[in-house]
C-alpha cells in the first residue's frame, strides 16, 4: 500500500508563515544579490566588448603596417638591382670601350 505523505504540523506552517512575512518585510535578499551581480556581469561584458573591439582594431592596423612594410621592401631591393643592373652594364660598356 502507498503510504500517504505526512501531514505537515502546525509549528511547520508557522515556520513557513514566519518566512514569508519576513520575505514581505526584508525582500528577498538573495534575488537582489543575485540582480545585482546580474548587472554588475552585463556592465563588465559591455566594457570587455569594447576592449576587444579595440584589440580587434589594433590587430588591422599592424597587418596594415606589416602590408606596406613588405611593399616598400620590395621595391627597395628592385630598386637596388635595377642600380646594380645599370652600373655593370656602365662598367661593361666602359670596359668594351677601352679595349
Amino acid at each position: 500500500m502507498e503510504q500517504a505523505e505526512p501531514i505537515a504540523t502546525r509549528r511547520e506552517l508557522d515556520m513557513l508563515r514566519t518566512r514569508v512575512d519576513l520575505m514581505d518585510v526584508n525582500g528577498t535578499r538573495g534575488v537582489i544579490l543575485v540582480q545585482e551581480r546580474l548587472a554588475d556581469v552585463a556592465k563588465d561584458v559591455a566594457k570587455l566588448e569594447g576592449q576587444m573591439a579595440a584589440h580587434e582594431l589594433l590587430h588591422e592596423r599592424d597587418r596594415k603596417e606589416r602590408v606596406s612594410g613588405r611593399r616598400w621592401l620590395a621595391g627597395t631591393v628592385i630598386a637596388a638591382l635595377a642600380a646594380m643592373v645599370a652600373i655593370l652594364a656602365l662598367l661593361v660598356d666602359i670596359t668594351s670601350h677601352l679595349r
